[in-house]
C-alpha cells in the first residue's frame, strides 16, 4: 500500500526501489521470527531425573507400580563386581531331594554381573520385530555353517515334493504319544544345536515331529527355518518310518547314510552341550540365545499373551534380571515353611545379580509366587509375578494325553519371559537353565540353590561400587 501511495504522489525512482527493500527486509524478518516461535521447547517438555529417582521409580510390580527403567549409563557401574561363589556364602541345608552331583556341576558358581547395553531397549516392544529372522542371520554370534545350513535347508524343501521326498535324506527330532518318556520342555528342545551339527555333517533335512502332549505348533511356529514335517510324509512310530537312535555316534555312523529317514530322542542334562562344544569350533552357550529364536515364534495365543503381560508389568526385554524356583523337583509336595524361605532367597540373589531390580520369578509354587508378591509389597520391591495357577509339566501332568493345548500355555509363556531377562538365578531341574540359555547373557548366572543347600543372598538396591564412592 506505501508502494502505490507513493507511486501516485510521483516519487521518483529511487524513493520507489527504497521503499521495496525496505519491505522485503520486513518480510524476512517476519518469516524467521515465526520459525523461531514454533520450535518446541525441549527443555520444557524434558523431566530429569537423578541416578537415585531413577532406581526408586523402577519396574514394580503388578498391583499398579510402575515408573523409569534404569539406563544403560547408571548400570555400567555394575562391570566388574562379583557375586560371591556359593563356597563363600553362608549356606544353610535344605530338604531337597539328591540328584546327579557330577552331572550338575555346571553353572554352579555365581556369574559376574554385566553391564546392561541397549539391545531390547525399546519402550513400545515389538514381538514380532523381536524375531525378525532376517536381523537375526545378521548376528556375528552365530557360526557361518549355521547359515550356511539354513540356506541349504531352504533349498531342499524348495524342491521337496509328494513324488521325490523320498529321495531325500530327514534327520527327525521326535516326541509322540506313543513314546513313553521325551522329559521337560528343556530336555526336548536343548539338544537342538548338537542335532543341527549332525545334520549339517550328514546333510539330513532337520525336521521336529512332536505330538506329545499335542503338536508342538500349539506353542512354537517356525521362524526362519521350517522343521514341520511335511504332510506327504506318512511318519508313524515304527521301523517302517526310520529307525530312531539315541546315541551320538550311532546318528554319525556313515553305515546309516542309506537310511532316507533318521529319527532320534536326546536327554542329557547338558543337553549335548558338551559334544557341540568339543567338535564344533562355536560355543554353545554363545550360540544357543539366537538359534532359538531363528527356529521359534511363539504360536498366535502365546505371543498374545507374551505382549499382554509384558506391557501390563512393564518389563523390557533385556533389562531384569529373573529368578526360577523350581520347589516340586523330585517330589509332589513340600513344607511351605521351606518354600517361603527358597523363594525369598531366591528373588534376592536376582537382585545381586542385577542391583536395583526389576526380577522377573517364576516357580511351579503358587505358595512361593504368593509369598514373592507378598515380600515385595510389603519391602517396596521392584518384583514382577504373573501365575495364578501351578504349571504343568510337559511330561508328567495327569491326563496329558485329554487336555487342551491351553492348559500348558504357562509353560512357554514363563520360558519366553525368563529368555528376554538380562540374567538368571536358577535352582534344581533343567528349566530355570534354560531360561539362562535364552536369554541375553548365559553367562551372568547364579544358583541359589546347589547340591541341597541355599545360597545366603540379601535383597541388593544398588551395585557395592557405587556405594563405595
Amino acid at each position: 500500500l506505501t508502494m502505490v501511495t507513493h507511486t501516485r504522489r510521483g516519487k521518483n525512482a529511487t524513493s520507489w526501489w527504497r521503499i521495496l527493500f525496505f519491505s522485503l527486509v520486513m518480510i524476512q524478518l517476519c518469516f524467521m521470527l515465526s520459525m523461531l516461535l514454533s520450535q518446541p521447547d525441549s527443555a520444557a517438555n524434558t523431566t530429569h531425573l537423578s541416578p537415585h529417582q531413577l532406581q526408586q521409580n523402577s519396574v514394580l510390580s503388578k498391583q499398579g507400580k510402575e515408573g523409569v527403567e534404569v539406563s544403560a549409563e547408571e548400570m555400567s557401574a555394575e562391570e566388574g563386581e562379583e557375586v560371591p561363589d556359593d563356597d563363600k556364602s553362608m549356606l544353610q541345608n535344605l530338604e531337597e531331594p539328591d540328584e546327579d552331583e557330577a552331572q550338575d556341576e555346571e553353572g554352579s558358581k555365581s556369574g559376574s554381573v554385566v553391564v546392561i547395553d541397549n539391545e531390547g531397549d525399546d519402550s513400545d516392544f515389538n514381538l514380532d520385530g523381536h524375531l525378525n529372522p532376517v536381523q537375526l542371520l545378521k548376528s556375528t554370534t552365530l557360526p557361518v555353517w549355521i547359515k550356511d545350513y539354513f540356506s541349504w535347508h531352504a533349498q531342499q524343501l524348495q524342491s521337496l515334493t509328494p513324488e521325490n521326498w523320498k529321495e531325500h535324506r530327514f534327520l527327525i527330532l521326535q516326541c509322540v504319544r506313543e513314546d513313553a518318556h521325551c522329559g521337560g520342555t528343556s530336555d526336548r528342545l536343548k539338544p537342538i544345536p548338537l542335532l543341527m551339527w549332525v545334520a549339517q555333517q550328514t546333510q539330513r533335512i532337520f525336521l521336529i515331529w512332536w505330538t506329545r502332549p499335542c503338536p508342538l505348533e500349539e506353542f512354537l511356529l517356525p521362524n526362519a527355518l521350517n522343521w514341520t514335517v511335511p504332510s506327504f510324509i506318512p511318519l508313524t512310530n515304527s521301523s517302517e518310518n526310520g529307525r530312531i537312535f539315541l546315541k551320538l555316534h550311532v546318528l554319525l555312523d556313515p553305515s546309516h547314510n542309506d537310511l532316507p529317514i533318521i529319527r532320534t530322542r536326546m536327554q542329557t542334562y547338558h543337553g549335548g552341550q558338551l559334544d557341540f562344544d568339543n567338535r564344533t569350533d562355536s560355543t554353545y552357550d554363545e550360540v544357543y540365545h539366537e538359534l532359538f529364536r531363528l527356529l521359534f515364534r511363539p504360536s498366535p495365543p502365546i505371543a498374545a499373551i507374551l505382549t499382554e503381560e509384558l506391557h501390563a508389568v512393564h518389563l523390557k526385554p533385556g533389562h531384569y534380571s529373573v529368578a526360577h524356583y523350581r520347589a516340586f523337583y523330585g517330589r509332589e509336595s513340600r513344607g511351605e515353611n521351606v518354600i517361603a524361605k527358597v523363594a525369598v532367597n531366591a528373588v534376592n540373589c536376582a537382585s545381586m545379580l542385577r542391583p536395583g531390580g526389576p526380577v522377573y520369578f517364576a516357580s511351579d509354587s503358587t505358595f512361593a509366587v504368593k509369598t514373592v508378591q507378598q515380600y515385595a509389597k510389603e519391602n517396596n520391591h521392584p518384583i514382577v509375578t504373573i501365575q495364578n495357577q501351578e504349571p504343568l509339566h510337559l511330561d508328567k501332568a495327569g491326563n496329558w494325553s485329554t487336555r487342551h493345548p491351553s492348559d500348558f500355555y504357562s509353560i512357554f509363556v514363563d520360558l519366553y519371559l525368563m529368555g528376554m531377562g538380562r540374567c538368571v538365578t536358577f535352582g534344581q531341574g533343567g528349566f530355570g537353565r534354560f531360561g539362562l540359555l535364552l536369554s541375553y547373557n548365559a553367562t551372568c548366572s547364579s544358583r541359589h540353590i546347589y547340591k541341597r543347600q541355599m545360597s545366603d543372598c540379601h535383597w541388593t538396591d544398588k551395585s557395592p561400587a557405587l556405594d563405595s564412592r
